[in-house]
Formats: C-alpha cells, sequence, structure tokens
C-alpha cells in the first residue's frame, strides 16, 4: 500500500486571549491572508519552487469546533466539508490529534501526519517546507515523532511562554534520503514545561557554551506544537505510555458515526497526571501524554527526534505581540493599527476598528472594535487577562461592561453599535459619536477638571 502525507491544523476557535475577535480570521502583517489561510498555503499553495513538494489541499484536515467550522469553510474553501472535523467539546492538544489520525488511519495506518497550528506567522515558506519534508523522511524510516524545535532568542523573559526541548546536538539522525540536507535531525533528550526566568537563563547558557564549539545548532529550542509522525508509530507509544487514551482511541476510530464518535470523544479525560509528578493533574495534551513519557521510559523501539527550524517564526500570543514582529508596520511611536485608526501624542498602542477611531495621548493602550460591535479596552501590561473580560462579557451579554476600572467617562451616542467592555482601564474620556454619516470612536485622557 503506498503511503501518503497528510497534514492536520489544530484551530479551536476560542481565542480568548484576542477578544472580541478570533486572531486565526485575522491578518496581522497586512499579508491579504488570515493566520489560518496562511497556515493552509504553507503547505498546500501552488509555487514555482520545485524543490519542495505542496500537499493536496483534500489531505489537509482541520480539528475546529462545529461553530466555527463553517466560518473556517469560507476562508478556505479549498477543503472538501468533511476535512473539517469538529470537536463536540474543547479537549487540549492530544484528543484533537487523535481525533484526525481517526481519519489518516481510514487511508493508511503507515501514512504520516504533520500536525500544524493556525496561529504563527511563518514568512519562509521554502525553509519550512524543507523542513517538514525532513520530518517526514525521518518519520517514514524510524519509529519517531519528529517535533520542530525553534531557535531562541538569548533573553530568558522571553522563554517563558513556550515549552522547552532539549535534543542532542552532537549525533545527526542518518537519512538515505536527505532531499535538503540544511535540515538536520537530532535525538531528543527531553521535554521540558514552560520554565521560569531562572530556569531560562540556564538553557540560554547551555546554549551560548554549545555555540562555543563547532556545532550549528542549540541544545534547546522552544516547542511551537508541530508534529511530524506514521499514525502506526503515534498508535504504539499511546498504547505503551497511557493505555486509557489508546482504549478511547480505538473506540473513536471505529464509531459507525458522528453521533457515537461524539460520544466517544467526550470520554477523554481533559486532565491527566504529570508523568514526572503523579500527584498533580495536567491538561491531556501530547507534550505530557506522549512526548514526556517518550524520554523518560526508554521504549526500544520508539525514539523521538528534533529539527531546528530555521525560518522566521513568530508566536501570535496576544494583541501586544504584534509590537514585536519585524514584519508588522508600525508608526514612529511603536504604534500599530488596523483600519482607520489615528494616533494622536500616542505610543505603544495596538488599535483595530471597522469604524473610525483616534485615540488620542494614550501608552501601550490594546482598543480592539470588532464588527460585532464590542469595544475592547486593556493595559497592554495586562492583556493576558482579556480571558477574563470575554468572560465578563459573554455573562452580562449587553450594555457595557467595566472590570477594575475607575474615572471612566462614556458619552455612547449609538449603544446599539459600540459596547464598551474594559478592564483595568483608568481617567479615560470614551465618546462615540456620528460624523458625516460615519461611526467615529474617539479616546482621550479625562479632562484635569474633571479629575
Amino acid at each position: 500500500m503506498i503511503t501518503q502525507w497528510w497534514a492536520c491544523m489544530m484551530a479551536g476557535g476560542a481565542s480568548s486571549r484576542f477578544f472580541p475577535m478570533n486572531k486565526i480570521l485575522f491578518d496581522p502583517a497586512h499579508t491579504g491572508r488570515t493566520l489560518a489561510q496562511q497556515a493552509f498555503d504553507r503547505l498546500c499553495a501552488k509555487t514555482t519552487d520545485s524543490t519542495v513538494e505542496e500537499l493536496d489541499p483534500h489531505r489537509f484536515l482541520i480539528v475546529t469546533a462545529k461553530s466555527f467550522a463553517p466560518i473556517l469553510s469560507e476562508h478556505i474553501p479549498e477543503l472538501p466539508k468533511d476535512n473539517f472535523l469538529c470537536e463536540p467539546a474543547a479537549r487540549s492538544t492530544l484528543p484533537a490529534i487523535l481525533l484526525a489520525m481517526c481519519r489518516v488511519r481510514q487511508s493508511n495506518p503507515d501514512d504520516i501526519l504533520c500536525v500544524v497550528t493556525a496561529d504563527h506567522i511563518i514568512s519562509n515558506i521554502h525553509a519550512f517546507r524543507s523542513t517538514m519534508e525532513t520530518a517526514r523522511e525521518i518519520a517514514s524510516v524510524k519509529e519517531a515523532i519528529v517535533t520542530i524545535g525553534i531557535t531562541p532568542t538569548n533573553n530568558p523573559a522571553d522563554w517563558t511562554p513556550f515549552g522547552a526541548i532539549n535534543s542532542d546536538t552532537s549525533t545527526k539522525i542518518p537519512l538515505s534520503k536527505h532531499t535538503h540536507p540544511e535540515c538536520i535531525g537530532y535525538p531528543l533528550i527531553c521535554f521540558e514545561e514552560k520554565p521560569n526566568v531562572q530556569r531560562a537563563q540556564e538553557m540560554v547558557d547551555a546554549n551560548k557554551q554549545a555555540a562555543s564549539s563547532p556545532l550549528s545548532h542549540p541544545s534547546w529550542t522552544w516547542n511551537a506544537g508541530m508534529f511530524v509522525f506514521r499514525v502506526s508509530t503515534m498508535e504504539k507509544a499511546l498504547e505503551a505510555f497511557h493505555p486509557e487514551f489508546f482504549s478511547i482511541y480505538q473506540q473513536l476510530c471505529s464509531a459507525p458515526n458522528e453521533e457515537e464518535r461524539n460520544k466517544v470523544f467526550l470520554t477523554f479525560p481533559p486532565k491527566v497526571a504529570h508523568p514526572l509528578n503523579p500527584a498533580q493533574t495536567v491538561d491531556s495534551s501530547v507534550d505530557y501524554v506522549v512526548m514526556m513519557p517518550l524520554t523518560e521510559q526508554n521504549h526500544p523501539t520508539l525514539v523521538g527526534a528534533v529539527i531546528p527550524g530555521n525560518f522566521p517564526w513568530f508566536d501570535v500570543g496576544g494583541w501586544g505581540a504584534f509590537k514585536k514582529v519585524e514584519s508588522i508596520q508600525k508608526d514612529e511611536h511603536k504604534n500599530v493599527k488596523y483600519g482607520n485608526v489615528q494616533f494622536i501624542q500616542s505610543k505603544g498602542c495596538v488599535a483595530s476598528t471597522l469604524a473610525s477611531l483616534t485615540i488620542t495621548g494614550m501608552t501601550d493602550l490594546i482598543a480592539i472594535h470588532s464588527d460585532e460591535g464590542i469595544l475592547a479596552l486593556i493595559p497592554d501590561a495586562i492583556s493576558a487577562r482579556l480571558k477574563d473580560l470575554k468572560q465578563k462579557v459573554d455573562e452580562t451579554k449587553e450594555g457595557n461592561v467595566l472590570v477594575e476600572c475607575s474615572s471612566v467617562d462614556i458619552n455612547n451616542a449609538h449603544p446599539s453599535s459600540v459596547r464598551v467592555c474594559a478592564l483595568g482601564i483608568k481617567d479615560m474620556s470614551i465618546v462615540v459619536e456620528e460624523k458625516d454619516g460615519k461611526l467615529s470612536i474617539a479616546l482621550s485622557p479625562r479632562a484635569k477638571e474633571d479629575l
């Protein structure tokens, strides 16, 4: 039976860190394509580059929420409708991957699956495809689960949002067929959870020491959530390291219809015991259930491999992150805007609107006006708490929502068009009015006489 390769993009749809918008339906670098479309293009778009292989869209799968699938289908019409695999409820990464594996094994259990994410900015398609092709070459000849390690910075604070991967860069994985010799696979040593700054500094120091040797790649890289493996290899790992998950997976594959499949899917435990500290429970992610045990239990045939990602990469973690991406346009005061936004004496702000938005005298403000009419306001320093604001907004359903705010004046002539939702905002004047038949929003400091 001829083996093929597939891709699975995980696109849950919640995106609470980008409230009130969904980041994967956004185009932060003004490319003309949303992040979800870019993720599809990186593997499937036709190019003139004959040195790398493109994927047939019929083998590009998306695991998402049922409510989100129609929107994604509109954004990526090249995909057949049944390539959207809908989770009946949000789970962690492993159940999503297993849902895609059930589909792939119908073709051939030895087919290769490439797991990718929808929220990364990767600007070099050739380098990305070369890396993924090398990962497939390793996975095709070894019982290996291959992950892509992102070359990290030397700033320990940058490490804390990412898991870390340690690899043995003194040993190259040999390949009889090595189409892209610039992409090298190394044995995986271990996966570590997101480090604190002190632990990250130790990793930075280890990389600096490695760089002083003839080795060209750091031993520690960032976990980007990208994996490549034969379905049969992952099944073997699952059976060895977590029999309960493997049993549910087998039931999932044999479910006769979507209704039964959904019932089985919901039996995946959302939490599992930490593989290194069983007293602690953690999300049922592929990192905890498979990758950590893979390096700790010394399986006789299964191995892990790491390929350093030789391509520009950025994880879109929140609105404030856009200020750090070189390809995203900023003004001289580091402001980032989307739509008709005017900054006056403001710096370090990120703003988006479909109306007209003027921001005066603000520093490090996130101001996002969605097409549903929500105007979300939060200081960049606490923008990780957008999920808290979203929860409050979902609970109240209508009207303005001000959480931990003080001295905020709202003069809103169009409450049906703009719902002000803010967290941690102080001393601000918000004016919503109609100018020349168009909706206009103005944010500025409260007048001193009003303070």
